[in-house]
């Protein structure tokens, strides 16, 4: 599955929430990057913003597993040193990692294999719609 339709369907599912909410936000348009690490998704406020890493794997197995979780936990790192919030989404069917350790406050895991389209596009709406008075927070 193509990393960018990904990006596609989080900035789709911020754009519903963001209408229907009325939070008055700006969503990037393309990836940026910090240092290595690329960002697939912004969501710009007055003075803040926050960047969205999007991270998805259909297996796991072996050290994958581990490469994966250093890949988020490293994202968030640099983002924080750059002085930026940073919300993961990872999408991930058979993935051990724990996202309770990592270095954020909130992230989004849907626990599907990536393929699964429609059912991870309608589960990262209603995630998405849990982080509602965060994004209100920005605008």
């Amino acid at each position: 599955m193509n990393g960018t339709l990904f990006e596609a369907v989080v900035r789709r599912c911020l754009a519903d929430l963001f209408e229907k909410e009325e939070i008055e936000l700006r969503i990037g348009d393309n990836q940026i990057r910090i240092e290595t690490e690329t960002y697939d998704v912004q969501v710009y406020g007055l003075t803040e913003h926050i960047l969205i890493p999007v991270k998805t794997r259909e297996t796991m197995g072996g050290g994958h597993a581990n490469l994966f979780t250093r890949d988020i936990a490293e994202s968030i790192r640099v983002a924080q040193e750059a002085g930026h919030n940073c919300i993961p989404v990872v999408i991930a069917e058979s993935w051990g990692g724990n996202l309770d350790g990592l270095a954020c406050t909130h992230y989004i895991y849907i626990q599907k294999n990536p393929n699964q389209l429609s059912e991870v596009e309608s589960i990262l709406a209603t995630e998405l719609a849990k982080l509602s008075d965060i994004f209100r927070q920005l605008s």
